[in-house]
């Protein structure tokens, strides 16, 4: 009588299997709906980014938002706690409502604009314009957008606070855009389908997003650290 020996499921496989089969529901989704599958996308990165980021950088737990904020009136306490247990605080929703209002909807607008520019050119000399116009027109509203947000998201309310964060960083933000975007876009061009560009720049900017923060993160630790140590002496 022969043993049938039943085959160990191959994890590898199955979990490959699982991954294209989100990947094609995601795109199915940005085919039909794509500028809300954008600002879902990420609202949802920015707010883990920001999680990501505390945890690696070791930054306390963040504080419960002011009495009569929305976030505090609208949100039980004990809600709050569980979240700040988590690593979640009011600037989790603020970075996400970034995502959500801000990021996406520029990144929608130039990503349809240039591949409608680019269409069917897949020359070099058309591919390297690409990258030139992106950096040159895309780069710096993204730049500007992003450093007045989170001047904001940071306590600045005044036009003048603003200008001054705008002033002191916008330059560092658009130097390190120039140096990653293109070689972004380059991969893309040599290795992936158009429909698959909103996901390929997702991942690049989730990562180095949370490389950046996490740096700066730690800057702020050290820089707090070493005023209280300045002030006991």
């Amino acid at each position: 009588m022969s043993t049938v020996v039943a085959e160990k499921p191959n994890t590898a496989s199955s979990a490959k299997l699982v991954l294209y089969r989100l990947l094609a529901r995601y795109l199915t989704a940005l085919a039909a709906r794509p500028l809300r599958t954008k600002c879902i996308t990420s609202a949802t990165l920015l707010f883990l980014q920001e999680t990501l980021s505390s945890r690696l950088s070791g930054s306390p737990k963040p504080v419960l938002p002011a009495k009569g904020t929305a976030l505090r009136t609208y949100v039980p306490i004990q809600v709050w706690g569980l979240l700040r247990e988590l690593g979640v605080g009011e600037k989790n929703f603020q970075m996400a409502a970034y995502g959500a209002l801000i990021s996406a909807p520029l990144s929608h607008f130039f990503v349809n604009f240039f591949q409608k520019i680019f269409a069917g050119k897949t020359d070099a000399l058309s591919k390297i314009l690409q990258i030139v116009a992106m950096q040159l027109i895309q780069s710096p509203i993204t730049a500007l957008a992003y450093i007045s947000s989170m001047a904001v998201i940071n306590g600045a309310r005044s036009p003048e606070a603003i200008k001054k964060t705008v002033k002191a960083g916008y330059f560092s933000i658009l130097k390190s855009m120039w140096i990653s975007s293109p070689i972004a876009i380059a991969f893309a061009q040599k290795f992936l389908p158009a429909e698959t560009w909103v996901v390929w720049f997702n991942l690049v900017s989730f990562t180095m997003g949370t490389f950046m923060t996490v740096l700066i993160k730690r800057k702020q630790l050290a820089l707090q650290a070493q005023a209280k140590k300045q002030n006991k002496e």
